[in-house]
């Protein structure tokens, strides 16, 4: 399965115009379906679809689609040309498809333009069309009825029907109205935010066209955008927008319901789906209505493969299809090669081992005017045979103008060492002049390790009992190499319906939380009245592994049965002097099955002749849960009667309440110090020895010093004092002065580790500690060096994933553009050198991108990035070059952009002067290098937005490159 990410506007459709589909690219496939056969053999059929065009047995080499001599229910068409594809007649509970079962190059963009007819029933269910990963083998479509043969069903409390394997894009042309809905648990495992806002089942959203994104098996395709108002009054009834609300799918005659369809994925960088409909194209001047105009899923493969689907239920009607004609957006090259994983065996194992066989599939199109002929493959890595299902290529789009062609390569140790294997190919085939032709080079990388970690936890404190709603939390983890898609969470206690992951989709290194609830069940218990469940994650890489993280496990214990155990020491076990401190922990642990509270440590005996302070015992936790301790402390200090005396015993006991407010109490526990009068010492020298607790903190996440004296006369201590200097942009220029003191904590040492007090910082940047010890009776002072690499923490944002930056729409030139409100911002930017001054407003990203302003003139900081004049990392800001009819953006002047010219931003009541640097350019397909978005190193200012315009023959362009400008920092000021 291939990954995909939504954009954060997935459902901010374009506005509808009436523009053409594009007709500039290369036509691989068409097919009318008016004849009496369909020569192509890639077209297969399921259920009652026929042509009503064939009054015999298809001949040998065709494709095999029967007569419809057998389904003839209802005012279907006459047998005879010129035809139809009937999918379906108007019989009820019934289902037909066609599926174009040869892959088609995908990197160029598709258009898929057909007729469609839906008529002379009573409306049911509708036509569905749907793109697939073009390596899987398509020969079935996904669930019947309302999941319109792309998404997944289950039907009341029956088992699931799954979706479309290598599921992309649905369209669902829904007369009937519930391929819309949530209900018959579609879009399963969905993350909330990508769920249909209807869960209802029925025919909710009749005469609705609606796109649903990727999935696999049962978990996924996820509602992404519908012909519905933004905002409906009842989400269960909302109504449609077609053709401004007057359009619709279905008539009741065959001649009425003819309607032009065309759906398009655009080429990368910024992939789109649009779905056109021309509803009266008996009349040469009717317009396309663009219908919906959304980002596609990111991640898109370099192939697809294509079907239709129709259905009817307790309702119904007859379907047909016609005129199917399949282009590349842009043109192809003369021969056009995409490489993938094959997908159509077993699925790869999710941890690709030394020996293990990779697959290859390789689709080559002649898109040039001349059949080619001796057609050869060639990859770098691959020493076997390459072989082509043919090796003669008409032009296209005649049948096997398109070919596959299969290789392998089989994993080495030094693969496995690397980390993944990439290797690159080429076609060469000839023309009738004797000419080579070669195709452009195509690539594939594939990572060797996919795999995800599961932590499990209870959210809900005890006591547990019967009938009590439960709820768990989830954190799902990737730790390989590859995008894990269709995240799932699947818990032996808990229905797949009570438990919701925040997000599906999951790059190396990201995290997401789930939530699931469960109502005890007593019966479930053992004879401990204990219930253990147990979950695992799943998901889908790329390339098809099924990726299943280990087991976890998390238990509940019914009943309330409190008690508590305490452990009790002393150290030193011996003292010789007045002065000297004996420390007395008091290890107290819940032994019971309930959270206890008011942990608290009461002494019964003591012999010592001064008075022992109260034990101390943590703030936190609050309540002390099942199985879990806490360390209680009391100091004190030897007198000279102690001395004299037979030693110091004393003996306590661990309180505390639980819920019912009842008190708690542990069995007590004792501990005895001998006493050896002292020989006086000389004093001595102490040794400090440090290391930081953390190399690297979030602001705001505490921190401390671990400090190891050595040298101190046995059981003596001493004053110790830490001092935290910095902020520092690195730690060369760190300096122990008073100017750079963030702050000072003291603490009693003795021989041995202790730890400072914890401190917390908000500031980014480098902070480096200082120790020392007070001269005392028994010992001399001591410090340690100002900078030690040892002392030094790092305060820094969080790492994130380099998102991707969208400053540059693609549109018409001269078309209308798109203006939402401006947002009230009090940050600013200027640049004079390049034309850019502009408002920044704060932002985040959402499913892997940045949110960008619809403002073209407002420009946005990412919030994970370092913030102005911090002392380290880079503050992000990107801005849009251009509008949707390529007006001037706030950033259309970055590329103008000089090393030495000035940048300055006032926030938050302070200037910020920068100066360029470096100006450069990437290729949009790709992503921008990590170095930009780092939240440690030297503090630097990266602008992003687009550049490099590229316009097509129908007027459409976009921008080709990112264009990032660096500038360093050359003065602060807390100015007015």
């Amino acid at each position: 399965m291939t990954a995909f990410l939504i954009a954060a506007t997935a459902l901010a459709v374009a506005p509808a115009s009436s523009a053409a589909p594009p007709t500039g690219g290369s036509t691989i496939v068409t097919e009318t379906f008016t004849g009496a056969t369909v020569a192509d053999p890639a077209w297969t059929v399921q259920g009652r679809t026929c042509l009503t065009g064939a009054t015999d047995d298809p001949p040998a080499g065709a494709a095999s689609i029967p007569t419809c001599a057998d389904a003839r229910v209802g005012d279907v068409p006459e047998i005879g040309t010129p035809g139809y594809l009937q999918l379906t007649d108007e019989r009820l509970q019934t289902a037909g498809s066609v599926l174009y079962n040869r892959p088609v190059p995908a990197s160029a963009g598709v258009s898929i333009t057909f007729d469609q007819f839906q008529y002379g029933g009573t409306g049911a269910d509708g036509i569905g069309f749907f793109l697939v990963d073009g390596a899987t083998d398509l020969t079935a479509t996904g669930a019947p009825g309302g999941s319109l043969g792309y998404a997944q069903r289950r039907v009341g409390s029956g088992a699931f029907e799954p979706g479309v394997d290598g599921g992309l894009l649905g369209v669902g042309l829904d007369a009937y109205g519930n391929y819309y809905d949530d209900g018959e648990a579609r879009g399963n495992g969905c993350p909330a935010d990508q769920g249909s806002p209807s869960t209802a089942d029925g025919s909710v959203a009749p005469n609705v066209i609606t796109l649903r994104g990727p999935g696999q098996g049962t978990v996924g395709y996820c509602y992404l955008a519908s012909t519905t108002p933004a905002a409906p009054a009842d989400p269960d009834n909302p109504g449609t927008t077609l053709n401004g609300g007057t359009g619709t799918l279905r008539a009741r005659t065959l001649a009425g319901s003819w309607r032009q369809v065309n759906i398009q994925v655009t080429p990368a960088p910024e992939p789109r789906v649009i779905v056109q409909v021309r509803y009266n194209p008996a009349d040469a001047d009717d317009p396309w209505i663009t219908e919906l105009d959304v980002p596609a899923p990111a991640g898109l493969p370099s192939t697809y493969k294509f079907g239709l689907s129709a259905a009817t239920g307790g309702q119904n009607d007859v379907h047909l299809i016609r005129n199917a004609v399949v282009q590349s957006v842009v043109p192809l090259s003369q021969l056009q090669l995409e490489k993938q994983v094959d997908r159509s065996g077993e699925p790869l194992p999710a941890v690709i081992t030394p020996g293990t066989v990779i697959p290859y599939q390789y689709t080559v199109t002649n898109a040039g005017q001349e059949t080619l002929s001796t057609l050869d493959i060639t990859d770098d890595r691959i020493t076997g045979a390459i072989t082509c299902d043919s090796t003669t290529l008409p032009p296209a789009p005649a049948p096997g103008s398109t070919t596959v062609c299969r290789g392998t390569y089989t994993v080495t140790a030094a693969d496995a060492a690397a980390g993944s294997v990439q290797n690159t190919a080429t076609a060469t085939a000839v023309s009738p002049g004797g000419d080579n032709v070669i195709s452009p080079e195509a690539s594939v990388r594939v990572p060797l390790v996919s795999a995800l970690a599961l932590t499990k936890t209870v959210q809900t404190p005890g006591p547990y009992e019967a009938g009590q709603e439960i709820e768990y939390q989830y954190t799902v983890r990737n730790t390989g190499g590859s995008t894990v898609s269709n995240i799932d969470v699947t818990d032996d206690r808990v229905g797949s319906a009570a438990l919701v992951c925040e997000e599906n989709l999951l790059d190396p290194g990201i995290s997401t939380t789930c939530t699931g609830t469960y109502v005890v069940d007593a019966e479930q218990a053992d004879a401990a009245g204990r219930i253990v469940n147990t979950a695992v994650a799943s998901g889908v890489s790329p390339i098809g592994q099924n990726v299943r993280s280990p087991e976890a496990q998390a238990t509940i214990t019914l009943g309330a049965a409190p008690a508590l155990s305490l452990e009790k020491t002393a150290s030193p076990a011996t003292v010789t002097a007045v002065g000297q401190q004996v420390t007395y922990s008091f290890l107290v642990t819940n032994t019971g099955n309930v959270p206890v509270e008011d942990i608290a440590v009461v002494e019964d005996s003591f012999t010592g002749s001064g008075t022992l302070p109260a034990a101390t015992c943590p703030a936190e936790p609050a309540e002390l849960a099942p199985g879990d301790s806490v360390v209680c402390t009391s100091v004190y200090t030897v007198t000279a009667a102690d001395l004299d005396g037979a030693g110091l015993r004393n003996t306590a006991r661990g309180t505390g309440t639980y819920a019912t407010g009842e008190d708690l109490s542990s069995s007590p526990d004792s501990a005895v110090v001998e006493v050896d009068p002292p020989v006086t010492p000389p004093r001595t020298q102490p040794r400090i020895r440090t290391r930081t607790s953390q190399e690297r903190v979030k602001p705001g996440q505490s921190f401390y010093d671990r400090v190891l004296v050595s040298g101190l006369a046995p059981g003596t201590s001493v004053p110790a004092t830490a001092r935290l200097y910095g902020p520092f942009s690195s730690r060369a220029r760190a300096s122990c002065g008073r100017s750079n003191l963030a702050r000072t904590v003291r603490w009693s040492a003795t021989n041995g580790w202790s730890r400072t007090p914890a401190v917390k910082l908000s500031r980014p940047g480098i902070y480096t500690w200082q120790v020392s010890t007070r001269e005392t009776g028994a010992a001399q002072a001591a410090s340690t060096r100002c900078g030690l690499a040892s002392e030094t923490t790092t305060v820094a944002k969080p790492r994130y994933a380099v998102p991707v930056i969208d400053g540059g729409f693609s549109g018409f030139l001269g078309g209308q553009g798109d203006a939402l409100a401006r947002r009230a911002v009090q940050d600013r930017i200027k640049a004079p050198g390049f034309g850019l001054r502009a408002r920044v407003m704060p932002t985040t990203t959402s499913r892997g991108r940045m949110k960008l302003s619809s403002d073209v003139a407002v420009t946005a900081w990412l919030r994970k990035s370092a913030r102005f004049g911090d002392k380290i990392g880079a503050t992000v800001v990107g801005g849009h070059v251009s509008d949707w009819s390529d007006r001037p953006g706030a950033m259309w002047g970055l590329r103008r952009a000089k090393p030495g010219q000035s940048v300055t931003v006032r926030s938050a009541g302070k200037t910020y002067r920068y100066k360029v640097i470096k100006n450069r350019a990437y290729d949009r397909n790709r992503k921008l290098p990590k170095r930009y978005f780092r939240t440690t190193g030297a503090h630097r200012l990266v602008l992003i937005s687009c550049s490099d315009r590229t316009v097509y023959r129908n007027g459409r362009f976009h921008y080709t490159k990112s264009r990032v400008v660096v500038a360093k920092l050359v003065k602060r000021s807390s100015g007015r």
